[in-house]
């Protein structure tokens, strides 16, 4: 690899880096941001943003991750280290947003399930008041 390449191939590499960081960094602070936990419509609109914004950013990270191995390849064990520590940095912050997505998807699905639950059991005691009122009317009226 000539010297001009490589210099190109850092400034990619830290041009996307940073991209990502930035990402992952606004990703990081919408998770964190309160919010009602009873608000279903919201927290499944979070997730949804969430799961595509990291299938959207995939590619970046997979080639961040090739340009930055290249990168170390060339350099010298010590002039490699900040490469390797951004690399390190990056693969903990996404991977810490994949597990808050698969954390946050178990939660929502015992959420919807505790929720088609509550609902069969209103559907049947409605069905069951339904058949009480229908039966007090048909007594009331033979008297």
């Amino acid at each position: 690899m000539k010297l001009e390449d490589g210099f190109q191939h850092a400034h990619q590499f830290d041009k996307q880096h940073r991209d990502l960081a930035i990402w992952i960094r606004d990703a990081e602070a919408q998770i964190t941001e309160p919010m009602d936990d009873t608000d279903l419509q919201q927290r499944v609109e979070r997730q949804q943003v969430l799961v595509s914004g990291l299938k959207e950013h995939e590619p970046l990270y997979d080639h961040i991750f090739v340009l930055g191995e290249g990168l170390v390849s060339l350099c010298s064990p010590s002039a490699g280290v900040p490469i390797n520590d951004k690399l390190e940095t990056l693969q903990q912050q996404w991977e810490e947003l994949k597990i808050h997505c698969v954390q946050e998807q178990e939660s929502l699905k015992g959420t919807v399930d505790n929720m088609v639950e509550i609902k069969s059991k209103i559907d049947f005691y409605q069905e069951w008041m339904d058949d009480v009122t229908k039966e007090c009317e048909q007594l009331n009226s033979d008297l």
